[in-house]
C-alpha cells in the first residue's frame, strides 16, 4: 500500500504548510460549514497532481491539531471522511492543503460546536502537579473510577478553608492533580455546555464548560483568574476546557459560564 497517513501528534511539526508557488490552488470543500464533536466530516479536493503527494493539516487558533500525508488518485482528486474527535477544542478551524508536487496551497474552514452525545475527552497531564477541571459529565464521576488508569496520583480541591481530598469530580470545580509521569487523562462523557458557580469573596478554585469562554463576559465586577502551567502561575483571560483556575473576586457572586444571553 502507498498510503502514508501520519496522525501522531508527535510528528505534526513536519507538516507546517507555507505557500511558495504561484498558480491556482486545488479546490477544497467540506460537506458542511458547521459540525459537532464526533460528527463525520467529508473532505473533497480536486485538481491536484495525479498520483502526487497531498499534505493536509487542521489548524485551530494557530496550532496544528491533526495532519495527514497521502496521495491524490490518478485524476488528481482526493477524498477523506473522518470523525471529529471529542478531544478537539470547540471553535473555528482551517483546513490547509498543499500539493507537494506544485507547492500550491489551498484553504477552507469550518466551525466545530459542542455536541450532545458522549465524547472521549483527553487532557495532557504534565509530570508533577496539574490544575485541572472536568468539562464533561461521565457516567461515574467518582475519583476512583476516573483516575484509576493513572497509576499513582494525589488529588485535592479547595473548600474555602483549606485543601480536601474529593471523592468525586464535579463540574465547575478546580482540582490539583499530582501524577508521576507525563500522560493523558481520558474521560468519556457528555460535554458540559454551561456551569453555574457560587463564588465567595477572595480566591475560589473553579473550572469551566466544554467550550472556550472569555472571562470578562462572565464576572460582574473586578476579578482575576490564574492557572498553573509548567511549574508556574499565569494570568488568563479565557476559560479553557479541562483547565482549573484560581478566581479572585472582591464580593460574593454567582457566575454562569458562558453567560446567559
Amino acid at each position: 500500500m502507498r498510503k502514508m497517513k501520519l496522525l501522531s501528534f508527535t510528528v505534526l511539526f513536519l507538516f507546517v504548510i507555507t505557500p511558495f508557488a504561484s498558480g491556482v490552488a486545488p479546490p477544497i470543500s467540506t460537506d458542511k460549514a458547521e459540525y459537532v464533536s464526533n460528527e463525520q466530516l467529508h473532505l473533497e479536493i480536486t485538481g491536484g497532481t495525479p498520483d502526487g503527494v497531498v499534505l493536509i493539516q487542521f489548524d485551530h487558533e494557530g496550532e496544528i491539531v491533526w495532519a495527514i500525508q497521502d496521495f491524490y488518485d490518478g485524476d488528481g482528486d482526493y477524498s477523506e471522511t473522518l470523525s471529529l474527535p471529542g478531544m478537539w477544542p470547540i471553535g473555528d478551524y482551517l483546513v490547509v492543503v498543499k500539493d507537494q508536487t506544485t507547492g500550491l496551497v489551498g484553504v477552507t474552514d469550518f466551525i466545530l460546536n459542542v455536541g450532545t452525545g458522549p465524547v472521549d475527552w483527553m487532557y495532557e497531564l504534565d509530570h508533577g502537579w496539574n490544575l485541572i477541571s472536568c468539562p464533561i459529565t461521565p457516567d461515574d464521576n467518582s475519583v476512583e473510577y476516573l483516575l484509576d488508569d493513572l497509576g499513582f496520583y494525589q488529588i485535592f480541591t479547595f473548600d474555602g478553608f483549606g485543601y480536601v481530598e474529593p471523592e468525586s469530580i464535579e463540574p465547575g470545580i478546580g482540582y490539583w492533580l499530582l501524577v508521576e509521569n507525563k500522560q493523558p487523562l481520558i474521560i468519556t462523557g457528555v460535554p458540559i455546555q454551561s456551569v453555574t458557580i457560587s463564588l465567595e469573596l477572595g480566591w475560589d478554585m473553579i473550572g469551566g464548560p466544554y467550550q472556550k469562554v472569555e472571562a470578562d463576559t462572565v464576572f460582574p465586577s473586578t476579578h482575576q483568574i490564574m492557572s498553573w502551567e509548567h511549574g508556574m502561575y499565569y494570568v488568563y483571560r479565557n476559560f479553557k476546557p479541562g483547565v482549573g483556575y484560581w478566581a479572585l473576586v472582591l464580593d460574593d457572586a454567582t457566575i454562569i459560564i458562558p453567560p446567559e444571553v
